[in-house]
């Protein structure tokens, strides 16, 4: 049984808004390489953005003294992506839903709810006793 070949790619950036361009190029550069479909990438995409907003905003602060990483992991139809942020962490099961009558008018409040409906499998976990790690995947290889 051969390995297959895993295509990772790492960046950190700063936890400020202006770091989120930089971002999304790399998340476009990969994803331009992984075989999705236009729709696919873009939702990819949004789901990553989603990510990394919320690491920097809600995880730490926009404290740029933080750091956000994102890593890519582009293996034989998958592309797993891990943003991780340096904040206090939370728990998503307390989160509101979105979908929920009194929340429907609320500016924000929907990206994890968007991050799951565009990706196959999310984990949203703590990381290493500070942070948040939001672990996606999505399979480029539909049966």
């Amino acid at each position: 049984m051969s390995e297959k070949a895993h295509d990772i790619r790492k960046l950190t950036i700063p936890s400020s808004m202006q770091m989120v361009e930089r971002a999304e190029e790399m998340t476009e550069a990969v994803l331009k390489q992984a075989g999705l479909s236009d729709e696919e990438e873009d939702c990819v995409c949004l789901a990553v953005m989603e990510a990394v907003i919320n690491a920097i905003v809600h995880g730490n602060h926009q404290d740029p003294a933080k750091q956000v990483d994102l890593e890519f992991d582009v293996c034989e139809g998958i592309i797993a992506v891990t943003v991780r942020d340096q904040g206090e962490g939370f728990n998503p099961a307390t989160l509101p839903d979105p979908r929920a009558p009194e929340n429907l008018l609320k500016s924000s409040g929907r990206g994890i709810l968007m991050i799951r409906a565009c990706m196959d499998e999310v984990e949203i976990r703590p990381c290493g006793g500070r942070g948040t790690e939001v672990r996606m995947v999505k399979r480029t290889c539909h049966p």
